[in-house]
């Protein structure tokens, strides 16, 4: 029993630990550098690294059987200010030359210095020579593969003077602070630029929209950090969102993790007809409360994400919009807190699990399982509703066997933090832990709920005051985590060890966000309020 035991702790750490790429059996013109990543990541922007590190992966396509035991002997590195000289094998930034080495993984760069949104474009080749294996005769001569295909990557902000835009935040009316705000700012461009980068620091969570388009595939950024030491910023290429004549720029705000309410600093770099164009956050800016309504997290009290679809307005990051009452915002003094380019991988959208099951629990009141705990969001396609009418939908990962808990061979296991609800069969119960969301209808075809800056940690779904069973498709669950690439795969004869590596990196991936991982999904949030600010 104790053997068994111990292989399985064995297996279930060698799981979660990375694996090295199969570097074995180098064919000749099929074997080039792939994988090229600068700071472990593939044509990222936004770099605030003086000397970024480098990396690539050897790799054989034609998997040829009779070279085993190539290795690297030396390697150039070519890094180019523009994509036409590196075609032409001009490395005007950085020219390496033929450096003997077998490193392939943190190679610092060593050109001329880099300076704030500069575009690097970079390509490596490798000299390879076969090792003297036992028996074998093997060729120590180097020689030279062919160029991998080229990459890039962009240069952050490396000072506080780049910075031109200020920090902003919605004017408080009433001592009420938004908490999921609009904040827009029109402009006027000669002609399409040719390229556009922007550049959004948040202290919460906030969204990049440019002419009513979302900017980006990532969810609740940035990631997480601790306000006080340090604000993390995203970069996005948006050269191809932006047109002659007039544009408009929005963010969509959610507290999140600051308390009391969001900040945001952003600003967009343009080259339009060979000039550069700034546009940043200032005063002329403005903003109105969104259709979202975020109450304050707390210790085993997560939140309350509130929908009025009565409020939303389709076309507020369009330009001209004339809808809505704007108002404008207040420029603030620059917060505590080091400007730094998020390095971590950004949370996504990463699974969309189907409905496994509807119950119906009492009138108008469905329980949804989704057959599974995961972290992310709820999408419920709502049939039309009269206007004004309340969905609240609560959030649970776990359902009791009875009213009192689950009868196991250990003892009762009681409900923590549950919710109850009455069925005609008696009360069932769910550990729910106050994870708690409502959306108010505008009576309009085609509405839809879905959370925005929040997250939840669940299985299973119920929903409160829905006058009919949701058809099939209306439900679906979406996996959100933070999204690094997978370092490896496990696969064996034996389906226990199988199930065990699915269980871990299940687990894995459902406590994996916001660039750290957390004990639980659901429970614990650092408490916020006047004895944390220090801490945030």
């Amino acid at each position: 029993m104790m053997n068994r035991f111990v292989m399985l702790c064995r297996m279930t750490a060698l799981l979660l630990t990375p694996i090295a790429h199969d570097q074995g059996g180098w064919g000749k013109s099929d074997v080039v550098p792939t994988h090229l990543r600068c700071e472990y990541r593939e044509n990222p922007l936004g770099i605030d690294v003086e000397k970024p590190r480098l990396s690539w992966v050897i790799e054989d396509r034609g998997q040829k059987s009779d070279v085993r035991g190539r290795r690297q002997t030396a390697y150039q590195v070519l890094v180019a200010s523009s994509e036409e000289l590196l075609r032409k094998n001009k490395g005007d930034l950085w020219h390496s030359g033929k450096v003997a080495s077998d490193q392939s993984i943190q190679v610092e760069y060593q050109g001329k210095p880099l300076e704030s949104r500069m575009y690097c474009h970079w390509k490596v080749r490798v000299w390879l020579a076969a090792s003297k294996l036992p028996g074998e005769g093997g060729d120590k001569k180097g020689k030279a593969m062919d160029w991998s295909q080229p990459a890039f990557w962009s240069m952050g902000l490396l000072d506080p003077e780049d910075w031109q835009a200020r920090w902003i935040k919605p004017a408080a009316a009433n001592q009420s602070i938004p908490t999921a705000p609009w904040l827009r700012k029109e402009f006027t461009l000669a002609a399409a630029p040719e390229r556009a980068t922007a550049f959004v620091n948040v202290k919460g969570y906030g969204e990049l929209y440019v002419n009513v388009k979302k900017v980006g595939d990532d969810v609740l950024a940035p990631a997480v950090a601790v306000y006080r030491k340090r604000t993390l910023y995203n970069t996005y290429d948006i050269s191809k969102l932006l047109r002659a004549g007039r544009n408009c720029v929005g963010v969509w705000l959610g507290t999140g993790w600051h308390w009391p309410g969001p900040l945001a600093r952003v600003q967009l770099d343009m080259s339009v007809g060979g000039q550069r164009v700034v546009v940043g956050t200032d005063p002329t800016w403005t903003f109105m409360q969104s259709s979202h309504t975020e109450f304050a997290w707390g210790w085993n009290g997560n939140g309350h994400e509130s929908i009025d679809a009565r409020r939303e307005i389709a076309g507020w990051s369009e330009a001209e919009c004339t809808a809505g009452e704007w108002l404008p915002v207040e420029e603030i003094a620059a917060p505590s807190g080091v400007a730094t380019a998020q390095s971590c991988p950004p949370n996504r959208i990463t699974g969309v699990i189907p409905l496994a099951a509807c119950t119906a629990l009492n009138t108008n009141t469905w329980e949804l399982d989704f057959g599974a705990n995961l972290t992310g969001w709820l999408r419920l396609r709502l049939p039309r509703l009269e206007s004004g009418k309340r969905v609240v939908m609560y959030y649970a990962d776990k359902r009791f066997q009875t009213a009192e808990g689950d009868d196991t061979p250990a003892g009762l296991i009681k409900p923590m933090m549950p919710r109850k609800f009455d069925t005609p069969q008696g009360p069932v119960r769910y550990q729910n832990y106050g994870q708690e969301d409502d959306f108010i209808s505008a009576g309009k075809p085609g509405e839809q709920f879905c959370s925005k800056f929040n997250y939840r940690g669940f299985r299973y779904v119920i929903v409160e005051g829905l006058p009919a069973r949701p058809a099939p498709g209306d439900a679906e669950a979406l996996m959100i985590e933070s999204d690094p690439e997978p370092a490896g795969t496990f696969e064996c004869s034996n389906d226990l060890f199988n199930r065990i590596h699915q269980v871990n990196l299940w687990t894995v991936r459902c406590l994996n966000l916001g660039g750290y991982m957390v004990d639980c999904s659901h429970r614990e949030r650092m408490r916020r309020g006047r004895t944390d600010s220090a801490l945030l």
